[in-house]
């Protein structure tokens, strides 16, 4: 249990308590390390006093586990002031969320302090670990994870998602806190020049946040820089860090050194403690070197002020930066260490993020895990590595990660051995994102999970392989197949902005090796990006020049991975075509990449997603019936695929099938046999899709949205307005917290609900109940004045399929509300000002057909403008012919294109582009 030595050193103590005080300050024995004592009562034999050990493990196991902190700190000491300002600012009631900051720059122990103080509180804590989270994306899926919000963060703002974080601390009724370690890249000022635009994201945050009425919650927060925000007086309390006092760096000091520190005099303590700039980190570690007996502690003096500095400028803190003196720590501890130990340390500085003993066996190159975890253990004893015990995780300070990521240089074997790290890096996450795409089509959330936790690492993956990475060859089917699956997961849980860095990357990388069917198949990949993006030329630009390269090579190699990677230029195409309304045009593209994907992947989710555009553009061409069978040969080729609905893409093929079914109840006359079906069956199919976005976690996004109007829509046409009202309230409250300006999603929301109150007006009118008529007109109109503005914001020619029904009804309940010839001659005006969208070919042509020359919609063919290109996402759908029944259109979900933020545990998945 102890070496010789040691045992020499125990035997002299004279009392029981010398003896514990004696274990304890050699880490045998503490408050959560009872194993060793337990050992020494089994062998006096005490068996009497096991039990009450035993007692005292599963009362301090239940506080550990109230306090949701994992562990004490053993060496944690001083800061007596400090750590009770802080109790008694987390302790205090109040009637908002309060908020504590505790800053200070790096290794002053500010995670510790915070660590401490929630310990002693014994409330419930989340733990969110916020370094390296630069941006409010990262941030929000990371606290997602840890407080199980369902967030859309594909279409969701910042607004959205601080409506989510309210509902989840309005409903919490237990005292928590929520602790957000190590914001520095979030609060980091920048410069005057480019100032940090994410600081200040963050702060609109938490100043939402703390106008929340709760008694229960309050964040404490820990980062380098100050939040500067006086105006909160009393909800938000500042605690800045100082150096560690010279008494309590001592005691520390003594503590972590264990009988060693025993030994030395108060003048050595002194001086060490100033030569490490007084910093809880670098005391840590250099305590541990004299625990080790691999420096006396005059040699540490000695390295300390031998580094570039006069001896009292090294004990003269206030002369030296305080991070210069833990780096300087740093670089002693690194010197003492084994070659073999510094090259462990420098390779696993590859990790950005968080990693596993298996991941760090891997890139180590080492055919030992047993080897690498007493490697991890032997590194993470001298404070340079951290580890997670409830995740059996490791990570590696900032500072230690900076110190390591510069140390190498220099130094011809250190720089090999982070070469020969970045290389073992790449294939690691390389295989990574393979087996996680191969597991997300069946495990889609497990897969999620596992992203979730890696997700820094992979950031750094998509970075160092966009120019280092190995250039596949995709002649093969298998190949490109494989990688078509870790691309489409790419697509799913990675940022536009990543994804677009990352092809273009790529076929960069791809060009320069002469790579042509590579570099063509990533060119594909970054068009998709520009499309989601609205760049409809851009990406028909690439598509167009890569379609040229793709036939040329065809004539003399014709392989599977020359016609898929064509399949996706078609894919594209089509897509942009069908936003332009080319719908004959896009079908023919669409087709002809349907034939390849059958031919060459057959079932695959690209081969579904194909099949279910094909239905999009048959239902905007109003062949429901049509449009419907590729929908369901989309859902049921996706079901084989998956074996069950585990996948997000099912309750958009089900909304789909839906919104056929509705058009098909349409071409039935009202309250016949034949409407009354189809219109049940679309209701049926829309309950269907919500209850699966339930299960899945995907409910209260634009999908919901979609489904909720859509089955208002069908309920309206069954003339059930009451049952439908509600629904079309709440598709409405979703799409305006998830409002894109630009989009015509909020005003079709808006124009919508008002057309359902002038449906219950006239209602009302015709049971004479005037009042009941006047209120649901008066509601009508507050709804047709927003959606109005809405319209108007959109622009000449973007407008909603909607508008000129608008203009219409609009007109109609002002004669209802007899609000006089004046006040309807100032809408006739606003109408005029901004006019009319132009109508689309098909409608025009359509128009010309119509057997009255008096429609006055045909005074627009007499001098007919250029149609604006539509923004991906807006008004897709043909427009209906005059004489059509329906008022309402019901939408159908577009493009799939799943959100960043997917897991059935903490996250919720957003929906697609979707066609309004």
């Amino acid at each position: 249990m102890i070496g010789d030595h040691t045992y020499e050193s125990i035997s002299k103590t004279k009392s029981a308590k010398e003896f514990l005080d004696a274990l304890e300050k050699i880490d045998l024995i503490g408050e959560d390390k009872i194993d060793s004592l337990r050992t020494l009562l089994e062998l006096i034999p005490m068996k009497d006093f096991i039990d009450n050990l035993e007692a005292y493990r599963e009362e301090w196991e239940e506080r550990r586990a109230a306090s949701g902190i994992y562990g004490r700190d053993p060496s944690f000491v001083g800061r007596v002031t400090e750590i009770a300002r802080l109790v008694k600012e987390l302790g205090k009631t109040s009637r908002n969320v309060q908020l504590v900051c505790l800053t200070g720059i790096a290794g002053m122990g500010k995670t510790g302090l915070a660590r401490e103080a929630c310990y002693r509180l014994q409330r419930r804590v989340f733990f969110i670990n916020l370094r390296d989270k630069g941006n409010m994306q990262d941030v929000f899926m990371t606290v997602a994870a840890a407080l199980e919000l369902r967030l859309d963060l594909q279409r969701g703002n910042l607004n959205d998602w601080i409506m989510v974080l309210k509902d989840w601390i309005l409903a919490c009724e237990e005292d928590v806190t929520i602790f957000l370690d190590n914001v520095d890249d979030l609060l980091e000022p920048g410069s005057s020049r480019m100032p940090n635009i994410n600081r200040q994201n963050f702060l609109n945050l938490l100043s939402e946040v703390l106008k929340i009425k709760s008694k229960h919650v309050k964040i404490l927060l820990t980062s380098r820089y100050k939040l500067k925000m006086e105006e909160y007086n009393g909800d938000v309390v500042e605690i800045t860090l100082t150096r560690l006092d010279t008494e309590d760096g001592v005691r520390l000091l003594k503590k972590c050194a264990g009988l060693v520190g025993e030994g030395m005099d108060d003048e050595e303590c002194n001086n060490i403690v100033e030569g490490c700039g007084h910093s809880p980190l670098a005391i840590r570690v250099i305590a541990r070197h004299l625990k080790d007996g691999r420096i006396s502690p005059a040699e540490a003096l000695s390295q300390l002020i031998a580094k570039g500095k006069k001896t009292q400028q090294a004990l003269r803190p206030s002369a030296v930066s305080e991070e210069e003196n833990i780096f300087d720590c740093l670089r002693i501890t690194f010197d003492a260490l084994p070659d073999k130990l510094k090259n462990i340390l420098v390779s696993l500085s590859v990790f950005q993020g968080s990693f596993t003993c298996d991941a760090a066996n891997e890139i180590l190159g080492s055919s030992s895990r047993l080897n690498t975890e007493l490697d991890l253990e032997f590194v993470q004893d001298r404070n340079l590595l951290e580890y997670d015990y409830i995740n059996d995780r490791y990570d590696l300070h900032t500072l230690v990660r900076v110190f390591l990521s510069k140390c190498h240089k220099g130094s011809e074997a250190l720089t090999k051995a982070r070469t020969e790290a970045e290389k073992r890096f790449l294939q690691y996450y390389s295989v990574l994102a393979q087996n996680l795409s191969k597991e997300s089509t069946s495990k889609f959330f497990a897969a999620f999970s596992r992203f979730e936790e890696e997700r820094a690492n992979f950031h750094y993956y998509i970075e160092l392989s966009a120019t280092k990475g190995e250039v596949v060859d995709f002649e093969s089917k298998s190949a490109i197949d494989m990688w078509s699956k870790v691309y489409l997961f790419f697509h799913t849980f990675l940022s536009i902005d990543e994804r677009e860095r990352y092809f273009e990357g790529r076929a960069k990388a791809a060009e320069k090796e002469g790579n042509t069917l590579n570099h063509a198949f990533m060119k594909c990949w970054q068009a998709e990006q520009l499309l989601e993006r609205g760049l409809l030329d851009d990406a028909l630009k690439i598509v167009g020049k890569l379609m040229k390269t793709l036939r040329e090579m065809e004539k003399t190699n014709n392989s599977d991975g020359l016609q898929l990677t064509l399949a996706r230029c078609y894919y594209i195409k089509g897509r942009v075509l069908e936003y332009r309304k080319q719908h004959k045009d896009s079908l023919k593209l669409l087709e002809d990449a349907l034939a390849i994907e059958k031919q060459v992947l057959k079932n695959h989710t690209l081969t579904a997603r194909t099949l279910n555009m094909l239905g999009h553009v048959y239902f905007n061409i109003e062949h429901e019936e049509r449009a419907k069978i590729y929908h369901e040969e989309a859902y049921n080729m996706l079901k084989k695929l998956v074996r069950s609905e585990n996948h997000p893409d099912f309750p958009n093929y089900l909304t789909n099938i839906g919104a056929c079914y509705h058009r098909l109840g349409n071409k039935h006359p009202s309250e016949s046999p034949e409407s009354t079906e189809n219109y049940e069956r679309a209701l049926d199919y829309y309950d269907k899709s919500y209850r699966l976005q339930v299960r899945l976690k995907m409910e209260g996004h634009q999908g919901t949205a979609t489904v909720f109007k859509n089955k208002a829509t069908t309920l309206v046409e069954m003339e059930r307005f009451e049952d439908a009202r509600p629904l079309a309230e709440k598709a409405l409250k979703i799409r305006r917290r998830r409002h894109i300006r630009g989009m015509p999603d909020l005003a079709r929301a808006l124009y919508f609900l008002g057309s359902i109150h002038l449906d219950l007006g006239k209602q009302a009118a015709d049971r004479q109940d005037r009042d009941a008529a006047r209120e649901q007109y008066e509601l009508c109109k507050r709804y047709f004045d927003e959606a109005l503005d809405e319209e108007l914001d959109l622009g000449v020619g973007q407008q909603s399929v909607d508008f000129n029904r608008l203009q219409r009804d609009t007109k109609q309940v002002l004669k209802k509300l007899h609000k006089g010839s004046k006040v309807e001659q100032k809408y006739e005006q606003k109408f005029l000002v901004e006019g009319s969208p132009p109508p689309s070919p098909s409608k025009r042509a359509r128009l010309a057909e119509t057997p009255s020359g008096k429609n006055p919609e045909l005074q627009a063919l007499e001098t007919p403008s250029q149609q604006e290109e539509p923004t991906p996402g807006s008004s897709g759908q043909a427009q209906p012919e005059e004489g059509q029944k329906s008022r309402y259109f019901v939408e159908e979900v577009e493009v799939v294109c799943i959100p960043n933020s997917t897991t059935i545990d903490y996250t919720t998945l957003g929906t697609p582009v979707t066609t309004v």
